[in-house]
């Protein structure tokens, strides 16, 4: 399971690294044939990276909901607006001196898991995987998500 996740990982990590190289290069090139804009380029670097650190952030919380990269990958470019909001508050958040490094990724992962289960029903799947624990299990009481059911 470990080499998958990593295998998973790395192929999100490449793919998201070229995509947002070829966007920024098209910006560049805009830029470079229409004269004044070019001073937008560090802003419009910054935004484009928002959508990516969303990215990365949504597909945590999909990766444990058990979707494959493409269903992954689907479910964010549907989410577009969300994960842009999710990269750019942890961008901003970020910028914070000392408490920055802290608050930024547990700010960020909190949103998007929470933002996940409006779209998806976190909580319903929970629900679903404790329910199928409980009639595999002997004693009811225990799941092998580690969470306990009050039965």
């Amino acid at each position: 399971q470990y080499i998958n996740n990593l295998m998973r990982g790395l192929q999100i990590a490449f793919r998201n690294l070229f995509t947002q190289m070829i966007i920024i290069l098209i910006w560049l090139v805009f830029a470079a044939f229409i004269p004044g804009i070019d001073v937008a380029t560090p802003v419009v670097v910054f935004l484009i990276g928002f959508y990516f650190y969303g990215f990365y952030f949504m597909d945590y919380v999909s990766e444990r909901l058990g979707y494959s990269l493409e269903e992954s990958v689907n479910f964010i470019r549907k989410n577009a607006a969300f994960a842009f909001t999710i990269g750019g508050i942890f961008s901003l958040l970020f910028l914070i001196p000392y408490a920055g490094v802290i608050i930024a990724p547990i700010t960020a992962s909190i949103s998007a898991t929470i933002g996940v289960d409006k779209v998806v029903g976190l909580r319903n799947t929970i629900r679903g995987r404790v329910e199928d624990d409980k009639k595999m299990t002997d004693d009811p009481r225990q799941s092998s998500t580690g969470f306990q059911s009050k039965s």
